[in-house]
């Protein structure tokens, strides 16, 4: 497994293809989640790459690669992000990105990509599951605050059904995510309208190929971004004290197939009524709580916490040598 900014990461097919911060992330999220233990990886030339992408010139701010000159809060999450499960968050400038993050809070409450420009649910996501992974959400918006309350009331106006990134948008079911994720690290998920979010994401569910359309609309093909997104809001709301069945694949691709073939029928008030039920089923009894600084399964963070203890196990070993 080759890795870091020289030679592009995991992939010997394009040796000359550098890395991007989302990319490192993601790859680790993935190899977490597939049981692998990161024994491959080049940790410490991985945490370099990432720290060679803050920018000089805005303090806190990450680009995207070496040569991707996209810079915003989108990245600013991926580094932070990725150095938490290396577990290597002093390798960072805490001070810088939480000021960064302070300068693109916008009037409204919410977080923009950049200073000075409008807040967006993507980018509030970004900042504050990357304040929570530094620890320092509550200290930057303490309970009962203002700003805190201001932005809680932002992200609930961005629900009509389902949820849109910025105001008088379209919704769109990758927010769901976004927005989902953003009420959770709050403690204020249980303010979302779950009966009108549940037939905005079920409508937008392709019953003949599978997964989750952008839109609720059949020219629109679903795709494993807006699925993917979808879903872990939805595990978003998912109470902490709901239990979790060990459902096998095999079993729940029956239970989908069932209930497909009982959804496609000539009432189309039932249909819709049914994909609402069967959604509601999946949230209750199959999905895993989300951990929502990440976007992991709680069974997956674990791992990440396990790997922790492993590492610091090793360097404090070290240090007695």
């Amino acid at each position: 497994m080759d890795s870091g900014l020289r030679t592009g990461g995991m992939s010997k097919d394009a040796p000359y293809d550098f890395s991007h911060v989302t990319m490192v992330y993601a790859a680790l999220c993935t190899l977490i989640t597939l049981g692998d233990d990161l024994s491959r990886l080049d940790k410490q030339g991985t945490v370099a790459g990432i720290v060679a992408l803050q920018c000089p010139d805005e303090p806190g701010l990450f680009q995207a690669g070496l040569f991707c000159p996209e810079r915003d809060m989108r990245f600013v999450f991926s580094a932070v992000a990725s150095c938490y499960i290396l577990d290597s968050l002093s390798s960072l400038d805490t001070e810088a990105i939480v000021g960064f993050i302070g300068r693109s809070l916008t009037h409204d409450g919410g977080f923009a990509q950049l200073p000075g420009l409008e807040a967006h649910a993507g980018a509030t996501y970004c900042a504050l599951a990357s304040l929570a992974c530094l620890n320092r959400l509550e200290s930057f918006l303490p309970a009962s605050s203002r700003a805190r309350e201001r932005l809680v009331k932002w992200l609930l106006s961005l629900q009509d059904k389902g949820f849109h990134g910025r105001p008088h948008k379209p919704d769109d079911t990758c927010y769901t995510y976004w927005v989902c994720a953003s009420l959770k690290l709050l403690g204020c998920e249980k303010f979302v309208d779950q009966d009108r979010l549940l037939q905005f994401v079920s409508s937008a569910w392709d019953e003949c190929v599978g997964g989750i359309r952008k839109i609720p609309d059949p020219s629109y093909p679903s795709d494993p971004l807006h699925t993917f997104l979808c879903l872990s809001g939805l595990a978003c709301l998912k109470p902490s004290e709901s239990a979790t069945s060990d459902l096998s694949l095999e079993d729940l691709r029956a239970t989908l197939h069932e209930s497909v073939a009982g959804a496609i029928g000539d009432d189309d008030k039932q249909d819709s009524e049914e994909r609402v039920e069967l959604f509601r089923s999946l949230l209750a009894n199959v999905m895993h709580q989300i951990h929502p600084e990440l976007n992991v399964t709680e069974p997956t963070f674990r791992r990440i916490q396990e790997l922790h203890r492993k590492w610091r196990g090793i360097d404090a070993t070290k240090r007695e040598s």
